[in-house]
């Protein structure tokens, strides 16, 4: 039996100033963040795929967003160059 066993983790997430020291630890370390956003990103694609309300929100203001009609049609240009 490891000491983890006897601590109810569960219980120490009741404590905010554990959970603030934990959230910011967790955000400064580049590798951390980095790990976080990736995990963040792959459940709002899964999300994307499940939601279409949720996709349908994205893609109007993706729309109407300068620099993603740009983004698009130099995807475009690139694609027919191949």
């Amino acid at each position: 039996m490891s000491l983890a066993d006897d601590i109810n983790v569960r219980h120490l997430l009741e404590d905010s100033e554990f959970v603030d020291d934990i959230i910011g630890s967790l955000v400064s370390d580049p590798a951390a963040f980095r790990k976080l956003t990736e995990d963040a990103a792959e459940e709002l694609e899964d999300l994307l795929e499940d939601a279409p309300a949720f996709r349908s929100k994205i893609v109007e203001a993706a729309s109407s967003n300068v620099a993603f009609k740009r983004e698009i049609i130099a995807h475009l240009v690139r694609e027919m160059k191949d």
